[in-house]
């Protein structure tokens, strides 16, 4: 629900041209919730509720209603918040919308895909370290080492908000070198420096993918996909500890790829603008088929080799940042011919939501 109602509203609270800058801001702020949810998720399911006799699923039970009421209170601080309100006023015309835009049809598949890798591999990991040549990592060790998966999306997505801003270069360049050394040394205060040295090396890695992606959103898809299905075989092939930062490292990779893809997707698409972000947020089910499918495999090959699956995902991706993105535009530049955000919608005094939200 969140995502339905934020990421259009994110998107046009500015140019086109930002868009993914604005998503990758708000997102990290998203994943700042998925780090530290695994630590007391774990501490929570594994060790305060799991008691004797107690059925697994009844350990969750309590958490669960905790989120709600948090949910609760946070329906409640926005229904007295002060903030901008648009509405398009531009005619929409019956048919199949932004579907005969071939880079937005495409981008569902992306969307689909990536959210389905990502969360096939974040599911996985806690099993997979399991596994006696990664470790034999009891549960709620590994629920802590799951942190630093989801700790790299908003690492990488702090990051991918300040180099597709419109700030100078060199401003732009130290904020998004700032941010890997952040993190090294917070996690060396936390973590251990055994642990900081390991996620460092890939720090290291994202940066200059960073640099050399070079505030070009599809730039970063392709070459942040390319990069994961390394660390994915990596984590196919390899065992002990590399094989386990291998995987821990795929979240870093996959930070900046939904708001770049969802950006992407609904560039140029006019009044349809949030008719095609309701379609991309309905390609969020990858999530519901991916992982299961990576399970079966599991199931039957073992969980290294199940992150295959995962793998193709990926490389779909890539391509959408490689043509996907640009398919049926005359011109291939991102951005280029694309109206500004403020042409496709208007400010109003009331509570509307975008359009066809």
């Amino acid at each position: 629900m969140l995502q339905i109602a934020a990421n259009p509203y994110v998107t046009i609270l500015g140019p086109e041209s930002t868009a993914s800058s604005r998503l990758n801001l708000s997102q990290a702020f998203n994943s700042f919730g998925t780090t530290i949810s695994p630590v007391i998720g774990g501490w929570l399911v594994f060790s305060v509720f799991n008691r004797a006799g107690v059925n697994g699923a009844d350990s969750v039970k309590v958490p669960y209603v905790c989120v709600s009421g948090v949910f609760l209170l946070m329906a409640v601080l926005f229904s007295f918040a002060d903030v901008p309100s648009f509405t398009n006023k531009e005619h929409i015309s019956r048919g199949i919308g932004p579907l005969k835009y071939p880079h937005t049809l495409l981008g569902m598949i992306a969307i689909f895909m990536y959210v389905g890798g990502e969360v096939g591999v974040g599911s996985a990991v806690i099993n997979y370290l399991g596994l006696p040549k990664l470790g034999s990592l009891s549960r709620e060790l590994a629920s802590k080492y799951l942190a630093f998966y989801w700790g790299g999306l908003m690492i990488g997505r702090f990051m991918g908000a300040f180099a597709l801003s419109d700030m100078k270069r060199d401003t732009r360049r130290l904020l998004v070198a700032m941010t890997p050394l952040l993190a090294f040394i917070v996690i060396w205060l936390t973590s251990g420096r055994e642990n900081a040295l390991h996620y460092g090396a890939l720090l290291a890695v994202l940066l200059g993918a960073f640099l050399v992606g070079e505030a070009s959103a599809p730039r970063m898809l392709a070459l942040f996909s390319v990069l994961i299905i390394a660390l994915l075989i990596v984590g196919v092939a390899g065992s002990g500890e590399t094989a386990r930062w291998a995987i821990l490292g795929v979240g870093l990779f996959c930070s900046v790829m939904w708001s770049n893809i969802f950006s992407l997707a609904i560039e140029g698409v006019g009044p349809l603008k949030s008719q095609a972000s309701s379609l991309l947020i309905m390609a969020i089910l990858g999530v519901a088929l991916i992982p299961p499918l990576q399970g079966f495999v599991a199931d039957r090959r073992g969980i290294q080799f199940s992150f295959v699956v995962p793998m193709i995902a990926f490389a779909y991706v890539g391509f959408y940042g490689l043509y996907g993105y640009r398919a049926g535009r005359p011109n291939s530049a991102r951005g280029a011919g694309a109206p500004n955000a403020t042409d496709l919608s208007s400010r109003t005094s009331g509570n509307e939501t975008p359009a066809g939200i």
